[in-house]
């Protein structure tokens, strides 16, 4: 996908720029591995950098939690956090997912639940 001059993809070799964003929103990088090993790791890039990441993980064949998802400073307050929920969301529906949820520690974003209607 694109987005102007940003590119958001599924990353399959996490660099430590994908490890400086993961634990700029969950600081345990134990923690990280248990969940990004079974996940999906989608970046939002630019200029060949990330500048935004998201973790999605299937909890069941019809339930996908995003664990993780982070913004760097420098980029925020652009949607590019909306753009990527959207994109969650939009892959849950692609894929027959029934419900969304969200598991991260922000507390402003961890009482949603996106239920398939």
């Amino acid at each position: 996908m694109t987005n102007n001059d940003t590119r958001i993809e599924l990353v399959t070799t996490v660099t430590p720029e994908h490890w400086d964003l993961l634990l700029s929103a969950d600081p345990s990088k134990k923690l990280v591995q248990n969940y990004l090993q079974p996940g999906m790791l989608f970046a939002q890039s630019k200029d060949g950098h990330p500048i935004a990441v998201m973790v999605l993980q299937e909890l069941t064949s019809d339930k996908l939690e995003i664990k993780n998802i982070a913004v760097d400073p420098r980029f925020e307050n652009r949607g590019i956090a909306t753009k990527l929920l959207q994109d969650a969301v939009h892959f849950a529906k692609v894929y027959h997912y029934q419900q969304l949820q969200i598991g991260t520690g922000s507390t402003s974003l961890s009482n949603y639940i996106f239920t398939r209607k």
